[in-house]
């Protein structure tokens, strides 16, 4: 299961940005295509390279290790935005080393949260 998280902000980002933000870290590569700019994240640690997609004046990430939410962190503070779940929820803050923070597949106990959110507000709808 995919979960798309995004750094937003008033304005929108640029390429020119993503390009900058390219150049001060040796983590990130831009990659540009007919199609889209993306911005290449590949983690210190090592393990796979992740892709920050610009769309629409955001930065897109699908499904981001906790390496790549701390990154989205640090871009959104960069950027002056802020990073937002695809359920709407800020991540700007919250920590991305495990636990009810961690979004690496949308993490199973946040995955219940959510769940049991949407449960009970049906369950009110309707009664």
């Amino acid at each position: 299961m995919s979960y798309v998280v995004t750094v937003v902000r008033d304005t929108p980002i640029e390429e020119e940005e993503i390009r900058d933000l390219a150049g001060s870290s040796p983590k990130f590569k831009v990659e540009v295509t007919d199609e889209c700019c993306a911005l290449r994240f590949a983690s210190i640690s090592g393990g796979k390279a992740e892709y920050f997609v610009l769309s629409g004046g955001s930065l897109d990430i699908t499904s981001p290790s906790d390496a790549a939410l701390e990154a989205a962190q640090e871009m959104a503070k960069v950027l002056g935005g802020r990073v937002i779940g695809e359920e709407g929820e800020d991540l700007s803050n919250v920590s991305a080393s495990g636990g009810l923070g961690t979004v690496s597949g949308c993490g199973p106990l946040l995955g219940s949260i959510l769940l049991i959110a949407v449960l009970l507000a049906i369950f009110w709808l309707f009664n």
